[in-house]
């Protein structure tokens, strides 16, 4: 069964992929844009809102397991 894994492109869930991939699991990552770091990995890229229920329920279709890593994050003072 796939793993879809949100926020597959960020460090930690980046970190996931990866082991997922040794482990020989199928790897749906849901990303928004960047997909550097997922470059040249055996996954299926799906790009994304999280906010977009719809959309979601369309990744999640036929996954084995979900691990959330999405998140917005800031640097800024604001």
């Amino acid at each position: 069964m796939t793993t879809v894994v949100t926020g597959a492109s960020g460090f930690v869930g980046g970190v996931l992929v990866h082991e997922l991939l040794k482990l020989g699991r199928p790897v749906r990552a849901i990303v928004r844009s960047n997909t550097s770091t997922l470059h040249g990995l055996d996954v299926e890229i799906v790009r994304d809102d999280i906010l977009d229920p719809t959309a979601l329920r369309s990744a999640f279709k036929s996954a084995g397991s979900i691990f959330h890593f999405a998140a917005a994050i800031s640097l800024g003072n604001s």
